[in-house]
């Protein structure tokens, strides 16, 4: 799974709107609309706005969640 469907899957698994997460993390609607299929590559600080907002310190815990929530 790549970086940009474990943040959709995590805005999905909290039940967040794009626009939600847009108005949390500061990330345009549109750029997070564009990184979640894949028609953009988000920055380093992107990704870490994106996953503060998420509540996810980091890609290692994005990941981690994933695979937890799959057992």
């Amino acid at each position: 799974m790549t970086i940009p469907q474990l943040l959709k899957s995590r805005r999905l698994h909290l039940n967040l709107k794009q626009t939600e997460l847009a108005t949390k993390s500061g990330v345009k609607q549109n750029y997070i609309s564009d990184i979640e299929h894949g028609k953009s590559t988000p920055t380093l600080e992107t990704v870490n706005k994106l996953l503060k907002a998420l509540g996810v310190d980091s890609v290692e815990k994005l990941i981690e969640n994933e695979f937890k929530k799959r057992e």
